[in-house]
């Protein structure tokens, strides 16, 4: 099968729920993203395909939680599941096929 590459992505997405007028609405948001290329565009066969790669992790400060009335307008909507959720990270590989559907792999990962 004929593909542009192998690629890897490094993602880190957080969930955000806001009291609208129609209710709660929850939507992602990607906060990171890093791709790096594993192999080049070739005729690529059934046979097992490993490669070995490195990403660095973000460094990603602690937020301190805000002080006085905004702070507890942020914790009292806590407590009702809305707000920022914390960061879920995952590496996402893809075998790149063109006019196809592309092979992909999705795999969360714990970053501490």
């Amino acid at each position: 099968m004929k593909a542009r590459g192998v690629f890897v992505s490094l993602i880190g997405e957080q969930k955000t729920t806001t009291l609208t007028s129609k209710g709660p609405q929850t939507t992602n948001q990607v906060v990171f993203s890093f791709g790096l290329p594993l192999d080049s565009e070739k005729e690529y066969g059934t046979q097992k395909f490993e490669y070995s790669f490195d990403i660095k992790a973000p460094q990603m400060s602690g937020q301190k939680a805000p002080e006085g009335i905004v702070g507890g307008i942020a914790s009292a909507a806590s407590l009702f599941g809305l707000g920022a959720k914390p960061i879920m990270w995952y590496l996402l590989a893809k075998l790149d096929i063109p006019l196809g559907f592309d092979v992909s792999k999705r795999m969360q990962v714990n970053i501490v």
